[in-house]
């Protein structure tokens, strides 16, 4: 079987993944809502601040391309999500490799072909008070 990648009608958009070392962790759920702000450098690195934690890092380029694709078009043939089968980065997914509840069609959503890399630790913000 062949899989049909559709683009949206935009055409397909780049996106630009961010690695960071560690986890987040809420307390709320953080759905829709911003966790900090992005701001590129005069110098080429990318500044991050998160709350009161400040993270530089640099864009580079990842050695293969990620799709980013829709799961919510993601069906087989008989109605079974095919999220249920797992493809590992870098797997050749081809007619013979698909389960029977195959592919039958992916709405592309993106590609990724860069990221952000933070590999360093977080500098504290420590804010300034005036004494008068």
């Amino acid at each position: 079987m062949q899989i049909k990648l559709i683009p949206n009608e935009n055409g397909i958009p780049e996106w630009i993944a961010i690695e960071l070392q560690g986890a987040f962790e809420f307390n709320a759920d953080m759905s829709g809502k911003s966790i900090g702000h992005l701001a590129w450098m005069q110098d080429g690195t990318v500044g991050f601040v998160i709350g009161h934690q400040y993270l530089e890092g640099k864009l580079t380029d990842l050695q293969r391309p990620f799709l980013v694709i829709n799961k919510a078009s993601l069906r087989g043939m008989n109605g079974v999500s095919a999220t249920e089968h797992t493809f590992n980065s870098g797997d050749q997914i081809t007619a013979s490799t698909l389960p029977k509840t195959s592919i039958k069609r992916c709405d592309i959503m993106g590609v990724i072909r860069r990221k952000i890399l933070f590999n360093t630790r977080p500098k504290p913000i420590v804010p300034r008070h005036d004494h008068k």
